[in-house]
């Protein structure tokens, strides 16, 4: 600035970006930047293990309503915490992230954010899951805005998203408990039921999402809703896939899974982890 009588200064504002590579944190506890060849820029916030994490600073989230990261993980997966003010500070909100399957593989984790305080303070991102072991790398993430609709009316219904793509194979996870939708004792056999497991990388907790809207394990059998039931508690099995609409799928946008022919979420008993 230079005012009339030729007097100039300066001041150095600091602004973060809403799209943010994760090795560029300020501080971190625990983590190691890695290379990757598929990571944006070539590099990621590796080696993380439960309790580790990284920390910006100034950021105002004020108006902040969503958080994707992009991660790989060839480990247990886990989860983010996104936190202010401290590791321990206010928690906005937690995104799981998912077993991609290799270190290059990546995929988005996402959570919507609430509670941010008003002001400038520090964020942080917290890395949770099993102890022991690595659980995944962050490669970036993104901050998101949005407004609340002051009308009156419904909020319409979220346009179903296929996640996974067809043709991916993947886990499954439970949000609550981060483990992984599993065939009971890896069994193979019609009616074996469906439960969910400390994932472990075993075929049985790996599902293919194809095209006809099925969730296939072992290649030939399909993740299916017993005898066709639509009543709640109805049991989940596999069974020889058959193009029935109770081995057909829905993946929503907010995370949830519905059984096409009984139009039932996807539910663990009593909320079990």
């Amino acid at each position: 600035y230079t005012d009339n009588g030729g007097l100039t200064t300066t001041s150095t504002r600091t602004l973060q970006p809403r799209h943010r590579q994760a090795e560029h944190y300020g501080a971190m506890n625990g983590v190691q930047v890695t290379d990757h060849t598929a990571a944006e820029g070539g590099k990621t916030a590796g080696y993380i293990e439960d309790g580790d994490w990284i920390s910006f600073q100034p950021y105002n989230l004020a108006g902040a309503t969503r958080f994707t990261a992009r991660v790989s993980s060839a480990g247990s997966g886990g989860r983010i915490e996104v936190r202010a003010g401290s590791a321990t500070g206010t928690l906005l909100g937690t995104a799981t992230a998912p077993v991609t399957g290799d270190w290059e593989t990546f995929a988005d984790a996402t959570t919507t954010l609430s509670g941010a305080p008003s002001g400038v303070t520090t964020l942080y991102l917290v890395f949770r899951g099993t102890a022991g072991g690595y659980l995944f790398d962050l490669d970036a993430y993104t901050l998101d805005t949005g407004t609340t609709n002051p009308s009156p009316s419904p909020t319409p219904t979220p346009t179903p998203t296929p996640s996974p793509s067809p043709g991916g194979t993947s886990t499954i996870r439970a949000q609550a408990s981060g483990r992984c939708l599993d065939v009971n004792g890896a069994s193979q056999t019609n009616g074996s039921a469906a439960q969910i497991w400390d994932c472990n990388g075993q075929n049985n907790q790996q599902w293919t999402a194809t095209s006809a809207s099925e969730l296939r394990v072992y290649g030939n059998k399909c993740l299916d809703v017993n005898g066709g039931g639509t009543a709640d508690g109805t049991a989940v099995i596999i069974w020889d896939c058959n193009g029935q609409n109770n081995q057909k799928w829905r993946f929503n946008s907010d995370g949830t899974i519905t059984a096409v022919g009984a139009n039932k979420c996807l539910n663990l008993t009593s909320n079990g982890t």
